[in-house]
């Protein structure tokens, strides 16, 4: 599937290519309906977000996203850490994104995450938590609603890109987040 899509969106090519992925992630993951589970929760996401960021910020920028940022989050999640006592899980080795539809494919998972961290925040709400302890990483997600649109606007515009490509990173960045939530204590399922 190289070049332009016809009918379709890049994102929604992307959401149908990791559905199983995503779903898979979710159910390891849990309701979050503990102080327990949120903290497994916290331990692993933050492995693979601090791989995940780091393998970004390797990547080479491409021209369809420049003025454009995607959402760093890792401070906070140090923050909240160190609120509940946690210690992060061991990190996933995470690649550098090759070229511009590797890097698009992670920042996928990535920019898509703050989607879900609008449920989480209520959840860790429930559970006492808020942007000023415990869960700053999730407010600071949705402090910019707009930048995930941006990013799916973006996404669209280069006439060549390989999507093949970027729904392989994507997959990748799901089974690193699994293995890192796994390393949280979780049992594989």
């Amino acid at each position: 599937m190289r070049g332009g899509m016809t009918g379709e969106s890049r994102r929604l090519t992307l959401r149908m290519l990791t559905r199983d992925d995503h779903e898979r992630l979710d159910h390891l993951i849990g309701p979050l309906d503990s102080l327990t589970g949120y903290r497994r929760y916290l331990s692993g996401i933050s492995a693979f977000r601090v791989a995940a960021e780091r393998a970004v910020g390797a990547a080479e920028w491409p021209a369809f996203l420049r003025g454009w940022q995607p959402a760093e989050v890792s401070p906070q999640m140090a923050a909240d850490l160190a609120d509940l006592g946690e210690r992060m899980a061991p990190c996933p080795v995470m690649p550098v994104p090759g070229g511009p539809a590797g890097l698009a494919g992670l920042l996928y998972v990535l920019e898509g995450s703050a989607l879900g961290a609008r449920v989480l925040v209520r959840r860790a709400g429930v559970l006492g938590l808020s942007g000023t302890f415990g869960a700053r990483h999730l407010a600071a997600q949705i402090a910019a609603p707009g930048t995930w649109r941006t990013f799916t606007e973006r996404l669209d515009e280069p006439a060549e890109f390989d999507v093949d490509s970027a729904g392989q990173a994507a997959r990748e960045a799901f089974r690193l987040a699994f293995i890192a939530m796994s390393g949280a204590g979780h049992e594989a399922g």
